[in-house]
């Protein structure tokens, strides 16, 4: 019994030296809790496993420390500081204890597990041109702590971790994805996949121009270029070059008359709009100008004789400082003869203009123009007949002469006898009658001619008698 009851005063005797330590300690801190101050804790929100660590609310706040102790450390722990740790999922109480104060203050804790973070992607184009870039953007819902990215391409990863990626190459069969994972509590969240980006193939654009001379062109003359774009867009546009200068307007088309030799005319085409184009600018062939200026040539013609009587035949001869290569012969201005450096008529009258146009060999050279012989032709003389002669061969009188027919020579005439039959006929009367039949002479008679002039200047027909004598 005594050593019980001694052992009773002992443990009385340590808890008198407890207090009066824990006593000391609050006067060396320099501060004394008001008697009667009431430990308060406010209510903790239900939090989640990864919640950011957060400060305990306590009231009174004084010089004095406060001890604060979390019944379950595999839930939550809290410093001397009074900053609560999320550890895991379950329930613990906070406690507050200060020397010196007979109050003590306390607050339940839960911790949830939550939801995966929600993940959620969107691209920047749905159509591209094959191997352009594409902007995937991710958004996750808020943790309060940035999550880590993992893009993902049919199942393999890429990119870095980052709220973004920039794909190249991407097909409608590729499928992306991303993966968000918030590290503090290990929870991962997978966003839907992102396939069918049409990706678009290039196609190549071209352009070609012809020119609408061929060959060498005449200086000063216009020529007129024609582009044929291939794949050119819906909306092309032309830039038509000489010698590399820009010239034309944006069309597909393009004239010019001041080309000289030697110039080089080209066409750029660029293309844009809807489309995928490589390259987006292209040149055409180039078309080489080959340039002449125009020689310089004379024609002239001349007649075979001029103030003649009318029906006598009159030739013209053209004659050119020039190569000519055809002929166009013309009275009044209308086309008369043959495609000859020579013209010839019986019919021109008094007045009548004779010109010759002529085509020339040399290139760009125009046609040349003579200038015109004007006519002078005099009235046909009157026919004089005689009615006997003698053929007897004797020098004298021997033929029927009729000279004034020589100026007619389309006339026919016809002679007969008295029974009318034709003895003697001839068209022009270049050769007069000798008085003579199939070769044999014909009896001393009287016979009877008729001659038809056929002539534009005279259409009088003569008739009458002539008589052989011998």
């Amino acid at each position: 019994m005594r050593y019980i009851y001694t052992m009773k005063i002992l443990r009385a005797a340590i808890g008198v030296f407890k207090v009066l330590l824990l006593f000391c300690m609050i006067c060396n801190a320099g501060s004394v809790v008001a008697q009667g101050s009431i430990i308060s804790v406010p209510t903790i929100p239900g939090k989640s496993l990864c919640d950011l660590d957060f400060p305990l609310l306590v009231n009174p706040t004084s010089p004095a420390p406060l001890i604060y102790t979390s019944s379950n450390e595999s839930v939550a722990t809290i410093s001397s500081t009074g900053i609560v740790h999320i550890v895991g999922i379950g329930t613990t109480i906070i406690t507050v204890l200060q020397p010196g104060n007979p109050t003590t203050g306390s607050a339940t804790l839960n911790i949830t597990q939550p939801s995966p973070p929600r993940v959620t992607i969107a691209v920047d184009l749905s159509s591209v041109c094959l191997g352009a870039p594409v902007t995937f953007t991710a958004t996750v819902s808020d943790f309060g702590v940035p999550p880590t990215y993992q893009w993902q391409v049919n199942g393999a990863n890429v990119g870095t971790s980052s709220a973004t990626y920039v794909a190249s190459g991407i097909t409608a069969t590729d499928a992306v994805q991303c993966i968000a994972t918030i590290g503090n509590c290990h929870l991962t969240g997978f966003s839907k996949n992102i396939t069918g980006i049409i990706a678009k193939p290039y196609v190549t654009p071209s352009i070609s121009i012809t020119p609408s001379v061929t060959g060498t062109i005449c200086l000063g003359s216009n020529v007129t270029f024609t582009a044929t774009p291939v794949n050119g867009s819906t909306s092309p546009f032309y830039q038509w070059k000489i010698n590399g200068t820009n010239t034309g307007t944006n069309a597909a088309i393009f004239s010019s008359n001041n080309l000289i030799n030697g110039d080089v005319v080209t066409c750029t085409l660029a293309v844009s709009g809807p489309g995928c184009f490589a390259p987006a600018v292209v040149i055409s062939n180039s078309i080489n100008i080959s340039a002449a200026s125009a020689a310089v040539g004379t024609v002239g013609i001349t007649a075979s004789t001029n103030n003649v009587i009318a029906g006598m035949p009159i030739t013209f001869t053209a004659t050119s400082t020039l190569p000519a290569t055809h002929y166009q012969w013309k009275v009044n201005g209308v086309n008369v003869g043959m495609d000859s450096p020579t013209f010839t008529s019986r019919i021109l009258k008094t007045g009548d203009a004779v010109t010759c146009i002529i085509l020339i060999s040399a290139s760009c050279t125009a046609a040349l123009i003579s200038q015109p012989i004007v006519m002078t032709i005099l009235p046909p003389p009157a026919i004089h007949i005689t009615n006997t002669f003698t053929p007897n061969n004797d020098g004298v009188n021997d033929v029927w002469d009729v000279p004034d027919l020589a100026y007619f020579p389309d006339c026919v005439v016809n002679i007969y006898n008295r029974y009318g039959a034709l003895v003697f006929q001839s068209k022009g009367y270049s050769k007069a009658w000798d008085g003579t039949y199939k070769g044999r002479q014909l009896p001393v008679a009287t016979y009877y001619y008729i001659i038809n002039l056929n002539s534009v200047y005279n259409t009088t027909r003569y008739s009458g008698a002539i008589t052989i004598i011998r």
